[in-house]
């Protein structure tokens, strides 16, 4: 059996009009993870949307999302 690797989506936000700064910036991973690249790029948009819930819209914005492979896939077993 083939072992698939880990993703999670990244969501780097940032306050409006600052300087994109460490104090000033927020790296955010989703808590959910995912088997394949393809299924985390699926997720975003709906995970963007949750982001809201966390974050304040009139104060931060998205700079970068990414999908993050944290293990990549198992070959030849």
């Amino acid at each position: 059996m083939e072992l698939l690797g880990y993703y999670t989506a990244g969501f780097f936000l940032c306050l409006i009009g600052e300087p994109q700064e460490y104090k000033n910036c927020v790296v955010y991973r989703s808590p959910n993870s995912f088997p394949t690249e393809e299924i985390c790029h699926a997720s975003l948009v709906k995970q963007g949307e949750l982001l809201w819930y966390t974050f304040d819209k009139e104060s931060f914005e998205i700079v970068d999302i990414r999908c993050i492979e944290w293990m990549p896939r198992r070959k030849g077993v």
